[in-house]
């Protein structure tokens, strides 16, 4: 809003929230929002239009003049405003008449003064008054804005409101040698600290000026009755005797209205505990203050004495508060340390208004004075060491920063940003341990208020460093910190971050490396796909490794949890292979997670079995396991080779002979069967032995098959498998061993050996079950089987995996 003109002002003036003519004391000033260009920050401005001043006249208080308007004393108050400079009195930011954006205005201070209403007149009035000041509003919106439940904390805000108005009098009275003349509810707006500010200059004059006209000056004379309410005027000037008046205290017209003030506050609303009356304390010096005897009306200034005032302990805290910028840094660390704990729920300075807009300020100006760097001054904590005193004074605002961040700022998130994150970058800049903790401890508070770009470059960012510290509690710290920022990190910093987890694992500190574990396992899920690829399983196979009991522990845990993001070949042939050695750790409560991590991960391999099976179909995958079998045993035999079942079943023999000759002392003592262990585990199922007869044993021609050969196979069994050796499936020796045995050249006494029945070639295979072996003879007569003499075969030696084999888990190449 507002011309070109007004453009040039570094504030955006926004919507309007008071009208300009809304009682006859204002001057004819609307106001407005309006916002900071540089920081965006809250102010207010006071805004009249020229022409609308002129065309309106003052109000029906006083003589109907209609040359009586509002310019006049617009005017004036824009000028005094430019002048006055108090704590206590409104701050002005900025100032524009829009008729002289670029040059000197022909009023000039002593004419406005002197009250010189020639000066006044004479400029132009074509364009806009603004005035931009602090954020504030009128009290009589504050008034209505009390909540009556808070009845204590009221009248604690009032008492200090009112000491407010006193200072602001006295610096008016004692130093700028001016009254005021137009005191009133009208004239005074409250900060959004809570702070009473005095404020429309419309009526500032000296008192016994010599101008002729005896007393004050001639703009105050002609306007007074026109500017404040009737019942804020004193006698005298009802009655216009400005002889007294010039001749009376600067302070006498004001103490009449400050008594009538009084009165009105607390009698306003019953909210402050006194039931609409005036506190006992104050009767007397408001009695005083009314008198009509103009000499007799006390000073302003020794009422700041008045027990309402002085034994509040609401008022004196914010009274050292607002003279923090005086103190010294002792005094400072003394006072803030003090801060928590009356900034408690039920402290005296619990409220959110003073939390936010009185001690936030306050804190932000200790902490730009103890960083500051370089001997001019320039700002900036630069990370550089800090001397002790600008430490402690650090330490002391810290605490108290962030009780007010969590009590009072997390409602409003707009607010917890622009207050907040200013304060997180200069803090993190800070080079020193302490201040690091203490920001790092409150990382949850930023993580749930802060968006992620402020997060990303405000708070991860800085903090990195903490992953590299000397020190192992600030990095464990960093660490259990970092893991509430994980969803709001960008893939670059958690890119970094990985790599810091990584480094972790290697730390020298034990617990610090458990933590990592925990911690990994905890953000996996927030993981992309590639970064739990590139660190997961990596990490967990390293922590099993660890020689840190706590340690392992939590990597099976981890691994639990994170069952989801392995699949089923990852699961048998990676994730497995890393915990069934720790079914026998030395760790007790290691080997009863290591049980469950197994249990656990062999019922979901089980589970995906099934679903495959079911998926193919259960009827179909019989019939394929079916027809593969009939398959094999339908294919025919192949010829006859030297390489048959015989020869190497005869090789066998012959070790086994040999063996045992060695262990006995003589070939003619009775054989020993061969004992199986007491608890024998179940035999492996036997290999399947295809295309085999034995004719390269006998040396002789294959013959048909005779009786006695009869198989279970109907003839169709040229291709052997397991089943074809079962005597329980086929009730017999298979056919073509019989057939080769009974069509031989063999004696009657030969028919009776144990190769001449089929009941006896069962026994015969049914020793390789057992695990023993047929017996040997070693004689050539009597028509037994005559074993060749040929040299034992060495078998290919088998290498096995040994357990101390070092399976890489890929963690260098990450």
């Amino acid at each position: 809003m507002g011309n070109s003109a007004s453009a040039a002002l570094p504030y955006k003036i926004g919507d309007q929230t008071h009208p300009p003519f809304r009682n006859p004391y204002t001057a004819g000033y609307a106001i407005h929002k309006a916002t900071s260009n540089s920081d965006n920050s809250n102010v207010t401005a006071f805004k009249a239009s020229k022409p609308d001043l002129v065309k309106t006249p003052l109000d029906k208080f006083g003589p109907k003049d209609p040359s009586y308007t509002q310019i006049l004393p617009a005017l004036q108050h824009f000028y005094r405003s430019k002048t006055i400079l108090h704590p206590n009195v409104l701050k002005v930011h900025a100032l524009l008449d829009t008729d002289y954006p670029n040059q000197e205005s022909p009023v000039n201070a002593s004419a406005v003064n002197a009250g010189n209403l020639s000066s006044l007149e004479a400029s132009a009035t074509t364009g806009e008054l603004i005035i931009i000041t602090e954020e504030c509003m009128p009290l009589e919106d504050w008034l209505s804005s009390l909540d009556s439940a808070n009845v204590e904390q009221n009248s604690n805000m009032l008492a200090y409101g009112i000491l407010c108005i006193l200072q602001a009098l006295t610096f008016l009275h004692q130093n700028a040698k001016l009254a005021h003349g137009a005191l009133s509810p009208h004239s005074i707006f409250v900060t959004r600290s809570g702070d009473f500010k005095l404020f429309y200059y419309t009526l500032a004059t000296p008192i016994g000026i010599e101008d002729g006209g005896g007393g004050p000056t001639a703009h105050f004379r002609k306007f007074e009755s026109y500017l404040v309410p009737p019942q804020y005027r004193s006698p005298e000037r009802k009655e216009t005797r400005w002889d007294v008046i010039q001749n009376a205290a600067v302070h006498a017209v004001d103490s009449y209205s400050l008594g009538i003030l009084f009165e009105y506050l607390y009698s306003h609303t019953p909210t402050f505990g006194y039931g609409g009356q005036v506190p006992e304390k104050l009767k007397k010096a408001v009695i005083r203050l009314q008198t009509n005897n103009i000499k007799m009306r006390p000073r302003v200034h020794p009422l700041l004495k008045c027990p309402v005032f002085a034994e509040n302990e609401y008022v004196q805290l914010n009274d050292s508060l607002s003279t923090m910028d005086l103190k010294g840094v002792e005094e400072k660390v003394i006072f803030l340390q003090k801060l928590p704990s009356l900034m408690a729920p039920g402290g005296t300075l619990s409220g959110r208004s003073m939390c936010v807009y009185k001690i936030v300020p306050i804190l932000v100006s200790c902490l730009r004075q103890a960083t500051m760097k370089g001997p001019d001054g320039s700002e900036g904590g630069s990370g550089g060491v800090l001397q002790d005193v600008d430490r402690r004074l650090i330490m002391a605002v810290t605490p108290a920063f962030f009780q007010i961040a969590e009590m009072h700022l997390r409602q409003d998130p707009s607010e917890f940003k622009a207050i907040v994150t200013p304060m997180i970058e200069r803090l993190f800049a800070v080079n020193d341990r302490g201040i690091r903790g203490a920001l790092l401890a409150r990382t949850s508070l930023l993580a749930a208020h802060l968006d992620a770009a402020a997060l990303n470059k405000s708070v991860f960012e800085p903090m990195c460093s903490g992953f590299t510290d000397s020190s192992g509690p600030l990095r464990e710290l960093t660490l259990k910190s970092s893991i509430c920022l994980v969803s709001h990190l960008t893939p670059a910093n958690l890119e970094k971050l990985t790599r810091y987890l990584v480094r972790l694992q290697s730390d020298a500190d034990a617990s610090i490396r458990t933590n990592t574990v925990i911690f990994i396992g905890k953000i996996a899920p927030k993981l992309t796909e590639v970064s739990q690829g590139k660190l997961v399983l990596p990490a967990f196979t390293r922590a099993l490794k660890d020689n840190f009991n706590p340690c392992r522990l939590a990597a099976l845990r981890a691994v639990l949890s994170c069952k989801d993001y392995f699949d089923s070949k990852t699961l048998a042939e990676s994730v497995l292979p890393c915990v069934v050695p720790h079914l026998v750790d030395a760790a007790g409560d290691v080997r009863e997670e290591a049980f469950v991590v197994l249990d656990e991960f062999t019922r979901l391999l089980r589970e995906e079995s099934r679903s495959k099976i079911l998926a193919a179909g259960g009827e179909e995958g019989g019939n394929a396991v079916d027809m593969s079998a009939s398959q094999q045993r339908s294919a025919p035999a192949p010829a006859p080779s030297s390489g048959g079942y015989l020869s190497s079943l005869s090789s066998w023999m012959t070790t086994q002979a040999q063996n045992n000759e060695d262990g006995s002392g003589g070939g003619n003592k009775a054989q020993t069967p061969i004992q199986a262990p007491a608890s024998t585990p179940a035999p492996a199922p036997q290999p399947a032995f295809s295309s085999l007869t034995l004719s390269d044993a006998l040396n002789t021609k294959p013959i048909t098959a005779g009786a006695g050969g009869g198989g279970g196979d109907n003839g169709d069994d040229g291709g052997w498998s397991d089943d074809d050796f079962d005597a329980d499936d086929n009730g017999g020796a298979p056919k073509d061993i019989l057939d080769g045995i009974t069509k031989s050249k063999l004696t009657s006494a030969q028919s009776t050996s144990t190769w001449a029945t089929a009941d006896n070639e069962d026994a015969f295979f049914a020793s390789f079950e057992n695990g023993g072996a047929p017996t040997k003879s070693t004689k050539s007569s009597g028509g037994k089987l005559i074993l060749p003499s040929s040299k034992k075969k060495e078998k290919t030696a088998v290498k096995k995996l040994s357990g101390g084999v070092d399976v890489s888990d890929g963690w260098d190449d990450f």
